[in-house]
């Protein structure tokens, strides 16, 4: 079920009951998703046989960025080196 197909919908946007209230019941073929999706893989919401087996196995992640903001000199720049230390630090659980 895809919820506003043809343009963005601010209300739906603001509203998080209906910005997750979505499903693959209508993209059995994975042509809107398809299967190998990042999304579907950390969220299977249907179209997947066995499915409740699934959502036992659900994946748990975690991002947070580190270190200040790229400056406009490192940004343009090419010769210098970067200042400052940047990076994402990620944890995974299956």
């Amino acid at each position: 079920m895809v919820n506003n197909p043809t343009k963005d919908n601010l209300a739906d946007a603001a509203d998080p009951n209906k910005v997750n209230n979505f499903d693959y019941h209508t993209d059995e073929t994975g042509k809107l998703c398809p299967f190998a999706a990042h999304l579907r893989k950390m969220n299977p919401r249907a179209g997947i046989p066995g499915l409740a087996e699934v959502r036992k196995r659900r994946i748990m992640r975690q991002g947070i960025p580190y270190g200040p903001e790229v400056t406009f000199e490192e940004m343009f720049n090419k010769k210098s080196d970067p200042k400052f230390d940047r990076g994402l630090l990620f944890v995974s659980n299956i």
